[in-house]
């Protein structure tokens, strides 16, 4: 037996935990049949809420037997066992409370005492527990203003709790939990890249969308990673519109009035008869009209308010609107397509590993070339006879290469009989197949395999004197062929210069590679045997009319940006660009743009000042990266090629040379030029006229510019000048 008043005491010490047992099997287990009934609790459930002005009435308890009340707590320990899982939900929008704590607004005036820390997340309002998709508790903290929300999807699915008092009325939206952002604190916002330098407005569309970031649909824990930064699309700049529909290249070459011109000028303006003063510039096409009025380029009329600029490019081929010429590519008579592809270098298996696997290489060029041909001609209304794509591969040095893929070309009869009736005929390479693509074109020439405007005559004659040799009548021979070269990452300058010097990389060359790479490095002086003869090769091509397209890398770790273009040579028939990497344009937004103007300022014939090879060892990617191999993956590089030969006239004026400028990679350069050479650029009265709009758009964008490796803040010192003279007020 147990005394009265011990046994009053041991209900009087049970009965509180015993009811907290009740109150919680109620909450989830409302009755027998096991569903869940959710009862309102007060708003209130902080300590201080057990007081008088808390608006709840005193809870009595009526005395039971010891019996009653072990069964009792033995059936809420199972019911909370079995139920799974529990929501506290928070008090009822309606719950009207007779009196105010009066501690709750002083919680919220004075944050800063420690009494904030412990009833914050208890006085605002009831913890809520739910079990996402995953299994896994998130904890939901009403009340606190500090803890970031983030806005829930639409649609998203969440499991539904079924219960007596769950039922709403119709036409009601239950309230659904909203989902709380990670509490170690508020994410670290990131600034989206700034757009692209060109004049393209659909480029700098998917720039700005892509910078945007759209809210996520689950809650975030705090195990996921910060999010990352905005992701641009991967881009090839400058456009073939930023080129052709732009100065200089947007109006015919300048020429000087003569003083009978002059005064029909005048006459017409004032009788108003047109063309007295000699012809003017051709009205340009509705397509580009309509360009030029999306990206705000003005082009002004027989060169009007343009003095510095007159001169520069005059050389430089035009789109047939531009000239008056209609179908100067003479689209209307390719009915025979000759695509060629020729792979780049072929490393060892451990340096495989670091540059990406080149296998296979060469029917993806001609492959990725294929389509862009058969996409412009769809768009022409053009459907092609013919076209043949010959992949052509072999291991080795350049001249050994040369010799075995012109071997294999002939060896095929279909490819040498598809080659001789083309009408055009592309080449699509990468790395050093840039090298070997140009000695092949030119022994192709010089066999008489390639019809050109220099080598038509003899190629009629000869055939003609075979033919009548034999007293056979011959068909009249094909026009010339259209030649274009797409050279992507070439290594026409050799490769980057620390590989060459690197205690890791260099060895491994030395030892463990074969000749074809130890011969690279000597492209990296232009005086050495190997670029001399690489450089005649190139004259004699370009000679005979082939153009050129010469495609860089951003974040490439194998060829520097000044290789990959090959600056130290300049050719009307040579078009350059950057491919740029979504990932290395987001990192470095401006670099890219600024690398991308002095680009335009090339295409444009104006000289650099030597700021992209300054530049180009800032921009050259880890070694473990795949910049080098993701150039030839992008169709933007094979859909210039195309629309240059196509839409493009060929070099103006008199036949034009290539012009050479000596270089040696180990050649000591001072990075402190990069300010003399940009400030140079920035004031010349041709770059104002030509690109002020450009320099203007970029000086804008510096100041938020925030490079994070050491080399890029020494290159954004160097880069001051551009921001010019501003007031310190």
């Amino acid at each position: 037996m147990i005394p009265a008043g011990v046994q009053s005491s041991a209900a009087s010490s049970i009965a509180p935990s015993v009811g907290e047992e009740l109150s919680k099997a109620m909450l989830s287990h409302g009755g027998v049949d096991g569903s869940i009934s959710i009862q309102p609790i007060p708003n209130s459930a902080s300590w201080f809420g057990f007081w008088p002005w808390s608006g709840q009435p005193p809870i009595t308890l009526p005395e039971k037997t010891e019996a009653e009340l072990i069964k009792e707590a033995a059936i809420a320990r199972d019911a909370n066992i079995a139920s799974t899982p529990t929501i506290v939900p928070d008090a009822p929008e309606n719950y009207q409370n007779p009196e105010q704590n009066p501690v709750s607004p002083d919680t919220v005036v004075n944050r800063s005492s420690w009494a904030y820390f412990f009833s914050l997340r208890s006085a605002h309002g009831a913890r809520q527990i739910t079990i996402d998709v995953q299994g896994e508790e998130i904890m939901d903290l009403d009340g606190d203003p500090d803890v970031p929300v983030d806005t829930p999807a639409t649609g998203s699915m969440a499991p539904s709790v079924k219960g007596k008092s769950s039922a709403a009325p119709s036409g009601s939206a239950s309230p659904i939990p909203k989902p709380r952002a990670s509490s170690t604190g508020p994410a670290v916002k990131r600034n989206p890249p700034n757009p692209p330098l060109t004049d393209s407005e659909s480029i700098r569309k998917k720039v700005v969308a892509g910078g945007k970031r759209s809210s996520s649909a689950t809650p975030s824990k705090r195990s996921l990673p910060p999010p990352s930064a905005p992701k641009a699309p991967n881009m090839v700049l400058p456009t073939f519109e930023d080129t052709f529909y732009t100065l200089p290249r947007a109006l015919p070459p300048h020429s000087r009035p003569t003083p009978l011109r002059k005064v029909g000028r005048i006459m017409s303006g004032v009788f108003g008869i047109t063309n007295l003063g000699g012809p003017s510039t051709p009205a340009p096409s509705s397509e580009i009209r309509e360009w030029q009025g999306r990206a705000g380029v003005h082009i002004p009329r027989d060169y009007e308010n343009l003095r510095a600029s007159r001169e520069v490019g005059r050389d430089l081929p035009r789109v047939g609107e531009v000239l008056g010429i209609h179908d100067i590519g003479r689209i209307r008579d390719c009915k025979r397509v000759a695509i060629l592809g020729v792979h780049g270098w072929f490393p060892g298996t451990i340096m495989r590993t670091l540059f990406g696997e080149p296998t296979g290489t060469s029917p993806k060029f001609a492959s990725m070339m294929e389509t862009a041909v058969l996409e412009f001609m769809e768009k022409q209304g053009i459907k092609l006879e013919k076209l043949t794509t010959m992949p052509l591969e072999g291991e080795g040095t350049i001249d050994r290469r040369v010799e075995k893929l012109y071997q294999d070309l002939l060896s095929r009869q279909d490819w040498v009989d598809d080659l001789h009736d083309a009408d055009v005929v592309f080449v699509a390479t990468h790395s050093q197949g840039s090298v070997v693509s140009t000695h092949l074109l030119e022994k192709l020439i010089a066999d008489g395999h390639l019809r050109t405007s220099k080598n038509w005559e003899i190629v009629k004659t000869v055939a003609e004197t075979s033919a009548g040799g034999i007293g056979m009548s011959i068909a009249p021979p094909q026009p010339p062929q259209r030649i274009c070269c797409l050279a992507l990452c070439g290594i026409h300058l050799g490769p980057l210069l620390y590989l060459g010097t690197s205690s890791i990389v260099n060895p491994y060359i030395q030892y463990f590679e074969s000749a074809a790479a130890r011969e690279l490095f000597e492209f990296q002086d232009t005086e050495s045997a190997i670029s001399k003869k690489y450089l005649a090769a190139l004259e004699t091509v370009l000679d005979h009319g082939t153009k050129f397209v010469y495609v860089a890398s951003l974040d490439d770790q194998v060829v520097p940006i000044y290789s990959g273009i090959f600056t130290a040579v300049n050719h009307p028939r040579i078009l350059r660009a950057l491919y740029i990497d979504g990932d290395a344009y987001s990192s470095s937004d401006f670099l890219s743009n600024l690398l991308v103007l002095l680009l335009r300022m090339r295409n444009a014939g104006i000289d650099d000042g030597g700021l992209i090879t300054h530049l180009s060892e800032a921009t050259a990617g880890s070694l473990s990266g795949i910049g080098h191999s993701t150039a030839y993956l992008d169709p933007g590089a094979y859909k210039l090629a195309v629309r240059f030969l196509f839409e493009a006239s060929d070099a103006l004026g008199e036949p034009p040379t290539l012009e050479f400028e000596p270089f040696t990679a180990k050649g000591s350069r001072n990075d402190y030029e990069i300010p003399w050479a940009l400030r140079g650029l920035i004031s010349d009265p041709r770059c104002q006229e030509l690109f002020g709009k450009e320099i203007a758009e970029l000086r804008n964008t510096f100041d938020s510019w925030q490079p994070k490796t050491s080399a890029l803040k020494e290159v954004r010192r160097k880069l001051e000048p551009i921001r010019g003279r501003r007031s310190r007020l």
